[in-house]
Formats: structure tokens, C-alpha cells, sequence
């Protein structure tokens, strides 16, 4: 019996040991793979490297390698490094914005042109120029302008000493009396009243610098007591006198004529136009009998909001283009499609 005992105390004892041994193993095991090397590849904004590390904490093996993100840049990374894990560092890149004459330089990662000045802050609107197409992908460094554009109306008043000898003698207009609307029924000599001759101009102003500055209209008033009474215009007889004025895509333009029409469109033919041209966008086929070919023009929709072809020449025609109808040339066949027909109203320039 005693023979026995011993033997379940020498079982047992060996039990413990292969145990213990097992835990051991064990502990080993966690140490060797809480020690191992992971490879994790890095893309720096297109550079590939594969790097072969024990550190598990993302911003801690960035450190370790001296890889630095700096502000604007985009990180792309789990928090923890598992076996291949990958990194993705898109790197920003400074541009300057001169917006109205003023400039800001900010850094940004690749993108529009049009996402980049939102998200700067940036606001113009489509009477104002920019240096590059809101569409277009800015990936380096660059300077980026918007020039912003305005139209003022503006007037210049100069008093009139002797109304109606300046106005016979350098307008011959004959106003030796005059009735502006008071005292109905009697007329009163002009020499009762204050007179001024007002000149209004469109300017046009870039970064707030004028660049243009258009006559639009001179006229005498009276100062009545009912008010300020214009007398007659002034405006000499000229050619293109009588003309209007468009602000077109942020220009002043005057135009001799304007037409109301049905436009479609129409794209490469493989034929040069009717004036031996090339047809490209700015291209336009008409009736000679209504716009006469080599006219200047500026397209827009009839309730000038819709679409705007812009600035385009009379340099072709059509056999179904009768009358006021107009053909615009777009690159691509699907462009004609998804234009279709429309109203359009066409601004002959000067």
C-alpha cells in the first residue's frame, strides 16, 4: 500500500512539471510574437516602401521612421499595425489664391478648382474670371487668380447756364418754350428752369481698377417742381448712336441689333464653313439674309439665364437654316443631342 502512495505522488509531481513546462512554452510563445517584426508598406504620395517593424501603434511607427505629416497632409492608416498592413500619406502642397487683388496662400492636397476656393473660402460668381476652369485638378504648386468683376452705372451731372441757346445752337432742337407736365396748359420758357445735362456711362471695374467706361446716354433735365424732367436726348446722330449695351460674361459690349431666334446645334462635318474656315466652337451658321456672315455676336437663351453660348461669328450656313434660326457648333455629337432646339437671342455687336 505504501508502494502505491509513492507511485500517485511521483504521477502527480510529474503532472506539475509538464504543466509548468507548458505554461512556460506558452509565455515564451506571447514574448517571441509580441517581438515580431510585421512588414507594413507606406505609400508617400506615390513613393511605395515596405518597412519590416515590431511596432504595433501607428503614430509610434511613424515616429520611429521620421515620417512626418504636416498640416494639410491626408493620412489614411488603422490605428494598430497588423501583418501588410498599409499607410497611405497623400501630401499637400502650398498654392497662392489672389482673389480681387488680394492674396492667400494655403495649402491643399490635389483637387478642383472649384473645390479648392470653397473650401478657402473663396467666393466669386459668373461674372468674375478665372485664371484656370473651376473643373480643372490642381496637383502642384500654383498660383490661382480671380479677378472680380463689376458693372457700375454710373452718372456725371454738369449745370447748363444758358439752356435753350445750347441747346439750339449745338443741338438744333428747338425748345423755345417748353411743358414739362406742370401747370398744364400753360407753357413755361425752359430759361425758368435749373437745368442740367447728365451723362451716364457703363463702367466696368477689375479688382475695383476701372477698365472700361462706356457712354450709355446724355440727356438734359430740368429741375420742376415735380421733379427732375428730361428735355430731350442729346446723344449725337452716329452710326451705332441708337445701339444698346449688354454686360456679356462681365464686359461691357455695345450691340447695333437684337434678334430673337431658334437655335440647334451641330457638330464636325469634315467640310470647312461657308466662309472657308474650320468650324469650331465660336462657329455659328445663320441666314445671310438676316445676320450677315463675318457678324460678330454674343448667343445667350431668350430670357438670358437659361444657358449662354457667349461670343461667336457668322461663318457658316445651312441648307435648313431659314430666317431666324441659327446653328452652334459643340464638339460632340451627344453635346447637339442634349442641347436640342431652343429660343436664343442673339446680340449683334458693334
Amino acid at each position: 500500500m505504501g508502494s502505491n502512495f509513492a507511485k500517485k505522488i511521483m504521477g502527480q509531481g510529474r503532472f506539475f512539471v509538464v504543466l509548468w513546462a507548458i505554461v512556460a512554452v506558452c509565455a515564451v510563445v506571447f514574448n517571441v510574437y509580441a517581438g515580431m517584426y510585421i512588414p507594413v508598406t507606406v505609400n508617400d504620395d506615390g513613393n511605395i516602401t515596405t518597412y519590416s517593424t515590431n511596432i504595433r501603434d501607428t503614430q509610434s511607427f511613424l515616429e520611429d521612421e521620421g515620417i512626418v505629416i504636416n498640416d494639410g497632409d491626408i493620412l489614411d492608416a488603422p490605428a494598430l499595425l497588423t501583418r501588410d498592413a498599409r499607410i497611405n500619406i497623400t501630401r499637400s502642397f502650398e498654392i497662392e489664391i489672389i482673389s480681387g487683388g488680394e492674396s492667400l496662400t494655403v495649402r491643399t492636397v490635389p483637387d478642383t478648382v472649384k473645390n479648392i476656393l470653397e473650401k478657402n473660402g473663396v467666393s466669386y460668381d459668373e461674372d468674375d474670371v478665372l485664371s484656370l476652369p473651376e473643373d480643372e485638378l490642381i496637383t502642384e504648386s500654383c498660383a490661382l487668380t480671380v479677378d472680380i468683376i463689376e458693372v457700375r452705372v454710373e452718372t456725371e451731372d454738369v449745370v447748363v447756364p444758358s439752356l435753350t441757346d445750347f441747346l439750339n445752337n449745338t443741338y438744333d432742337v428747338d425748345v423755345s418754350t417748353f411743358d414739362p407736365g406742370v401747370n398744364s396748359g400753360n407753357a413755361i420758357p425752359v430759361s425758368a428752369y435749373n437745368a442740367i445735362k447728365r451723362t451716364t456711362y457703363q463702367v466696368r471695374y477689375v479688382n475695383g481698377v476701372e477698365t472700361d467706361r462706356l457712354l450709355a446716354d446724355e440727356a438734359i433735365l430740368l429741375d420742376t417742381d415735380e421733379g427732375m424732367v428730361s428735355v430731350c436726348d442729346t446723344r449725337p446722330d452716329e452710326p451705332g448712336a441708337d445701339s444698346g449695351l449688354i454686360a456679356a460674361e462681365g464686359r461691357i459690349e455695345r450691340y447695333t441689333k437684337v434678334i430673337d431666334c431658334v437655335a440647334t446645334a451641330y457638330t464636325h462635318t469634315g467640310y470647312v464653313t461657308a466662309t472657308r474656315t474650320w468650324p469650331k466652337v465660336g462657329t455659328i451658321a445663320v441666314d445671310p439674309s438676316v445676320i450677315p456672315l463675318g457678324s460678330k455676336l454674343y448667343v445667350e437663351s431668350a430670357d438670358g439665364e437659361s444657358w449662354i453660348y457667349g461670343y461667336c461669328i457668322a461663318e457658316d450656313t445651312g441648307g435648313l437654316i431659314k430666317g431666324n434660326r441659327i446653328d452652334l457648333f459643340l464638339e460632340t455629337k451627344d453635346e447637339c443631342i442634349l442641347f436640342g432646339v431652343r429660343d436664343a437671342r442673339v446680340y449683334i455687336l458693334e
